[in-house]
């Protein structure tokens, strides 16, 4: 008699991830929403640093203004956070930026971001076509 074990796709879900869509959202991965609690999050805040091409995010407990909504998918395992108007801001194309990346994590104060509690969550995406 054999074990059955329910597949598990390599990647993104088991590994603690932050995507770019195509159309400006940030979703983050099975593992990472596990990890840092982010269900328990309604909002973030989204910083960007031209001169290192980092985006910082820090997870609100409350949507308030300039929060942009942290949503749980339908499946309850994995959330996004709607950045369409964060991208067009900068004048970032979020297609060009498209795909999944690491991150740091620093206190956000420490990052002088100044008026957030608590950890920011630090993707370089690098300048065009710069591998991840």
């Amino acid at each position: 008699m054999f074990e059955q074990t329910k597949y598990r796709r390599p990647g993104r879900d088991n590994t603690e991830t932050i995507a770019i869509t195509s159309t400006g959202r940030l979703n983050l991965s099975r593992a990472f929403v596990q990890q840092y609690d982010a269900r328990s999050f309604k909002g973030a805040g989204l910083y960007w640093d031209e001169e290192t091409t980092q985006i910082a995010i820090v997870l609100r407990k409350r949507r308030n203004q300039g929060s942009f909504p942290l949503v749980l998918a339908p499946n309850g395992q994995t959330a996004y956070i709607v950045a369409d108007q964060f991208f067009r801001a900068y004048h970032l194309d979020p297609e060009t930026h498209a795909g999944d990346y690491g991150f740091q994590t620093a206190p956000a104060q420490q990052l002088g971001i100044e008026g957030e509690q608590g950890e920011a969550f630090v993707v370089t995406i690098g300048p065009i076509g710069a591998s991840r």
